[in-house]
């Protein structure tokens, strides 16, 4: 019989070959890798219990939280400060694959903050033995054992595992994918295809855009068949029998993945009587990367946008901007239409400006690709910089030239394969090459979806244990020429590996992390769980990070005056307005808290400075319109009133303001055409529908002040003043001989505030 070193000959003595599995060996270097990544997450935990927004999450970490509590408890009651998202009521807005899965933690380990992060930090460690066993399916056991190790100790791994996100989920299910598809080359059967569509489905109820990949799979299982890779299993196939069975397998593996999407599609119909396969996100989040204002990381809507979330974007807000544009375009819209409104506007800005769009698009890519961590939730950068764990943990740059030096040596030791003799051993050599080949196509085909989106360090975290299996490869391969004494290629391998780390830590397009961002979001935690003190001491340390950065100093001001510290409040913002003239919307704060203060000569100054600035700011011309009345300057007030509605007809504070100073001055006519402009561009005002009854009673149209007051207390029921008018009208109409009607609305608001 002939050893299969005779076989081989000896020009593949020095290249990878598959193991036998279950060396002691390994498992007991397994176990020591698993608990040194123990260790590290431990580590890592302890200081994560001490962190401010530990118990406060913030931005989609905040929806992810309240989403999962509003599952187990359900209630639905929004965070302090956020509107209500109507998550039981719409289609879903984000994949609710994460919520499920917190919930499931909420519901089995208690509604504790320690919960989540014990069970992701678990996950973390079986993400380390996934790692393994993929590495040693598609490279060798001691890859298998190195990619572990990398695994255990990414610090990206092990922040996002501490973060209210489903980053470590998302690892493990791409990893599992890779070893059922591992499996599946190796000996393509139709129930592991079914597996592995399974696994995809699940992926795709957590990250849409995996679905990209699946006509890559498809392709690359027919691949697989033709080419007979699986022809070393118990009942060896012909090619072409083996292809014949491709339409089966591509069937099992769309059934299974359509498995847990399904459910979703039918709740997202039969809540919103329209089809979302999976989320309405894609139309706002391709509209925010993409519209003439966008951000290459935040999400950011346009300033002619921005009264649809003027307090800036968050997933919370996406109900009130489907009523927005509802109410913009004239017409209800349901979640669906809303999305495919965004998505209109996004592509019709990428025809427009193609060259723009691809500039952004290339700038994303070299972040995803970058040295840094892009903020998303929270500053990432500076998270792992200030942790005593995280700070000494490699990162993404080194994961980049491991793959950079492992992908080049597996393609040299790819060629120099085709060479050795003897079937068996490249008959494995090929399926791992195979899955090889997938891996490569995963990750360019994941982050080539997240071009059009954003460029923030979370995405590209399910690509990254991809990435870490070649630098473990590329570390075997090292070994193994320094075991064998051939030092000048060893050396060769080595300084290509510092040169490639060199080159990955350069970032092609600037970013640099906002320490003043830091800071802010900081004090956003503590003022979230009412710490007031500590919340006013980080605004203070972002204003001296960033002192010309206006958004510490109105958040600062805003915290001063909860404590209420009015001259301290006064004080910043007369700070702020030296340290950065052109902050118009500093100014408009500092004026409004110097007219409720009664000091108006110094808050008409910031508002006309403001409109020095801004001239054809609508709402400062109303605000400045206020002050002036309250001065007892009528004339000068009704004209800043009238610029306000003649730059913006629709501003219905003016309109109400300019109507009332017409009704005190006599002219009825004019009130009353101001109180039926305002309400023509809101139908919601109480304050209109009330004034314009109370015009008409004096104008002597008694039936349509009766209406007017009734659409009032429509709006406001009970309104003790407008039930005081009802009853007189309802007098007056008695004496008239008019019999009363029913108190129905003139006009039915569109909603009720």
């Amino acid at each position: 019989m002939v050893s299969k070193r005779t076989r081989r000959g000896p020009a593949a003595r020095n290249l990878p070959t598959p193991a036998p599995a279950g060396h002691r060996r390994d498992g007991l270097i397994l176990a020591i890798i698993v608990l040194a990544g123990l260790a590290l997450r431990g580590a890592y935990l302890a200081e994560l219990v001490h962190k401010p927004d530990y118990d406060a999450p913030l931005a989609d970490a905040q929806y992810n939280d309240y989403w999962a509590r509003g599952i187990v408890t359900g209630n639905w009651t929004p965070p302090a400060g956020q509107p209500d998202p109507q998550i039981p009521t719409t289609p879903y807005f984000r994949p609710p694959g994460y919520a499920y899965f917190l919930a499931a933690v909420y519901y089995l380990a208690g509604k504790s903050c320690l919960g989540p992060r014990l069970v992701q930090m678990a996950m973390g460690l079986l993400n380390i033995v996934l790692a393994f066993l993929v590495g040693r399916a598609v490279f060798h056991r001691t890859a298998g054992l190195i990619g572990a190790a990398l695994v255990a100790g990414y610090g990206g791994f092990i922040y996002f595992e501490g973060e209210l996100h489903p980053q470590p989920l998302l690892i493990a299910l791409v990893l599992l994918l890779m070893l059922v598809l591992s499996g599946w080359a190796h000996r393509p059967t139709l129930w592991r295809a079914a597996v592995a569509g399974l696994v995809l489905g699940l992926l795709a109820t957590l990250q849409p855009n995996v679905l990209w990949f699946v006509p890559v799979l498809v392709i690359w299982a027919g691949w697989v068949l033709w080419r007979g890779f699986g022809r070393d299993s118990a009942r060896p196939l012909h090619p072409a029998g083996a292809l014949r069975r491709l339409p089966l397998t591509a069937l099992a593996m769309l059934v299974a993945l359509a498995l847990p999407i399904t459910p979703v599609t039918i709740r997202n119909y039969r809540i919103g009587h329209e089809l979302a396969l999976i989320s309405t996100s894609s139309g706002i989040d391709l509209y925010l990367a993409n519209n003439p204002q966008a951000s290459l990381v935040t999400p950011r809507l346009p300033e002619a946008d921005r009264r649809m979330a003027p307090t800036g974007w968050s997933p919370f807000r996406w109900a009130e901007i489907v009523q927005a544009v509802a109410a913009q375009q004239g017409h209800p819209m349901t979640h669906g239409e809303a999305s495919q409104y965004f998505t209109r506007r996004a592509l019709e800005f990428i025809r427009t400006q193609p060259a723009t769009t691809l500039a952004n698009a290339l700038r994303r890519a070299a972040l995803l690709w970058g040295p840094q961590e892009a903020s998303g939730d929270k500053v990432d950068e500076f998270e792992h910089a200030r942790s005593r764990t995280l700070r000494w943990l490699p990162g993404f740059p080194a994961v980049l030239a491991g793959f950079v030096v492992g992908l080049i040596l597996w393609l040299v030791d790819r060629r120099r394969a085709h060479t050795t003799a003897g079937p068996e051993p490249r008959r494995y050599q090929r399926t791992g090459s195979a899955v090889v080949w997938l891996m490569l196509w995963f990750v360019l085909v994941y982050s080539a979806s997240l071009a059009p989106f954003g460029a923030t360090g979370r995405l590209r975290v399910p690509y990254i244990p991809l990435l870490l299996l070649f630098a473990a490869y590329g570390l075997w391969r090292l070994g193994q020429l320094a075991a064998a004494r051939r030092r000048r290629a060893a050396f060769v391998i080595v300084a290509g590996w510092a040169a490639a780390w060199g080159l990955a830590s350069i970032a092609l397009v600037p970013y640099k992390p906002d320490l003043a961002t830091w800071y802010l979001d900081r004090a956003a935690a503590y003022l979230q769980k009412g710490a007031l003190e500590p919340a006013i001491a980080e605004y203070q340390a972002a204003v001296l990070a960033c002192p010309d950065n206006p958004a510490p100093y109105a958040v600062l001001a805003t915290a001063l005056l909860k404590k209420g510290d009015v001259d301290g409040a006064l004080a910043t913002y007369r700070r702020a307005i030296k340290a950065v003239p052109q902050a118009t919307a500093l100014r408009q704060a500092l004026a409004t808290l110097l007219r409720e203060k009664n000091q108006l000569d110094e808050a008409m100054a910031q508002y006309q400075a403001v409109l020095d600035i801004s001239p054809t700011d609508a709402d400062t011309w109303c605000q400045l319109g206020s002050v002036l009345e309250a001065k007892g300057a009528t004339t000068e007030a009704l004209s800043a009133y009238q610029r306000a509605l003649g730059i913006d007809p629709t501003l219905s504070q003016a309109g109400i303001s300019a109507g009332a100073l017409l009704q005190k001055r006599g002219d009825l006519a004019g009130a009353i055409a101001a109180y039926r402009q305002a309400i023509e561009s809101n139908p919601n005002l109480f304050e209109a529908h009330y004034n314009l009854a109370a015009a008409l009673r004096v104008q002597g149209d008694l039936e349509g002040a009766y209406r007017e007051v009734a659409t009032a207390l429509h709006i406001r029921p009970r309104h003790p003043t407008a039930v005081s008018l009802l009853k007189y009208l309802q007098q007056e109409r008695l004496r008239a001989g008019t019999r009363p009607a029913e108190s129905r609305p003139a006009t039915k608001p569109s909603g009720h505030p």
